[in-house]
């Protein structure tokens, strides 16, 4: 049996940082572990955390040079991975510096961020957070970003929670409150202040994590207050879920911990606490998802106002769009030559591909010999075939007028269904993109029934639009 592929996942997390960039590493590692071998290399010294990387990780490794994060990033390359690995970095001091460390060793990168301030190198960059534009990333022309609330990192339990619809909840005053596993600067304890002042008999679940300093000031606050405060110390993803099930308001952060509950499905209001969670924040407000708990709560109108389509953003569909990612990262590309004919005349033939042209009829090995031969020594026209060890899984052509390129591509027919169309499209565009400096624009038509397609070219953020060019048909603009 082959080995799996090694990934090393490196964040930190304590009581000045939160335990976020943790909390969503392992969950990542939790949906990945199967397939891959899983190693953590943190400087976290929390207990809790550890338990909870090993259940999913091989072992927890802890750099000893304290020096500065380029020499730890060099002694990493150097004692620990090897350049065949894939190494996933979660935290926002790991910047450009540090991810081209690895790439220079040969590894594969993945970036998970939410920020965008700095240039990636990386393969890969996972944003889980609101949807935010591709464009806003600063980038090289290889790397795939990949950004919205598909890509959630969500723990077993939440995901599948999210899978189950109307989940029984026990008492409808319940209040669930997380303000992520440290907050540093206790701003739970002035959220219970205001829900007092609103609903001064509610029961509230406050959930705080290990590296929360003022587990004492809270329970010190509860025993005078009129609330019926109950304080949960390090909960488990499955605990998580009982406390939200129990409670139909929820008040946390515009974090990982607000999709969670999400998953749940309830009233949920936002309080911000880091800078970071801005972009979140505003998406959440902006489409109604939530409310900012400043601004509204106590609002009786609440309800009225929030979005009904809130409990379809985390579908439960969240592992196999990671994975998807992380298969992507094995797809070679190559230039195709006169070799490929053969197997250029099976995809081109092949019924769902005839049935998606727009010449619907077969073609005859010596039609398609000139129309071959004619493209793959064609300087206007560019052919890539797209391999996983070896295998031929699709194509991608481009057509070249000027500085505008048109787009065909096809998944083979023994791999559809794996997100692979995705993948060849972005790897494809980023290709040309590289090899053709003055090209503008690439387009893509689209017939409306090829709902595979459609939702490819969508998860690239090409502009979609109606065309008068070709009958019942969408074309998808990249610029």
């Amino acid at each position: 049996m082959e080995d799996k592929p090694n990934i090393y996942f490196r964040a930190d997390g304590d009581s000045n940082i939160g335990l976020g960039h943790i909390i969503r590493s392992i969950a990542l590692a939790e949906i990945l572990h199967n397939s891959y071998t899983c190693y953590f290399i943190t400087k976290s010294t929390v207990p809790s955390l550890k338990e909870k990387i090993l259940e999913v990780c091989l072992a927890i490794i802890s750099p000893t040079n304290t020096v500065d994060i380029i020499s730890e990033a060099h002694e990493i390359i150097t004692k620990i991975i090897d350049d065949k690995d894939i190494v996933v970095i979660d935290g926002y001091q790991f910047k450009t510096s540090y991810q081209r460390v690895f790439k220079e060793k040969g590894c594969k990168v993945v970036c998970i961020d939410d920020i965008h301030t700095y240039h990636f190198v990386s393969d890969i960059v996972i944003n889980p957070g609101g949807n935010i534009p591709i464009s806003h990333y600063s980038s090289e022309p290889y790397t795939q970003v990949y950004t919205g609330f598909k890509y959630a990192l969500l723990r077993k339990p939440f995901i599948e929670a999210a899978t189950k619809k109307n989940p029984v909840r026990y008492e409808e005053s319940n209040i669930f409150i997380c303000l992520g596993g440290a907050d540093p600067h206790n701003h739970t304890l002035n959220v219970l202040r205001k829900v007092e002042k609103q609903n001064e008999s509610a029961k509230c679940y406050v959930v705080i994590g290990a590296a929360n300093q003022y587990k004492n000031q809270l329970i010190k606050y509860s025993k005078t207050s009129s609330l019926d405060i109950k304080i949960l110390t390090n909960l488990s993803a499955k605990e998580m879920v009982y406390y939200m099930r129990k409670s139909s308001t929820a008040i946390t952060s515009p974090s990982t911990v607000s999709l969670e509950y999400l998953s749940v499905g309830g009233k949920l209001f936002l309080k911000q606490i880091a800078a970071n969670q801005s972009a979140n924040m505003k998406y959440f407000i902006e489409n109604k998802i939530a409310r900012d708990f400043d601004k509204n709560y106590g609002l009786t109108s609440l309800n009225e106002q929030l979005s009904n389509e809130k409990k379809d953003i985390i579908s439960g569909k969240q592992p196999e769009y990671l994975k998807r990612i992380f298969r992507s990262l094995f797809i070679g590309v190559r230039k195709a030559t006169s070799t490929d004919i053969n197997l250029y005349f099976n995809w081109t033939n092949d019924p769902n591909v005839r049935k998606q042209s727009y010449s619907t009829d077969l073609i005859t090995f010596e039609q398609h010999e000139r129309w071959f031969h004619s493209k793959v020594n064609n300087s206007n026209t560019i052919l890539y075939v797209f391999e996983i060890n070896k295998r031929p899984i699709g194509q991608i052509r481009f057509e070249i007028n000027n500085t505008i390129a048109i787009i065909n591509y096809t998944v083979d027919s023994s791999e559809r269904g794996k997100g692979y169309g995705e993948s060849i499209l972005r790897q494809g565009i980023s290709k040309l993109r590289s090899s053709e400096k003055d090209i503008s624009k690439i387009c893509g038509y689209v017939k409306k029934d090829n709902t595979a397609s459609i939702k490819a070219f969508q998860s690239i953020d090409a502009i979609q639009e109606e065309v008068s060019e070709f009958k019942n048909s969408y074309k998808f603009t990249i610029t």
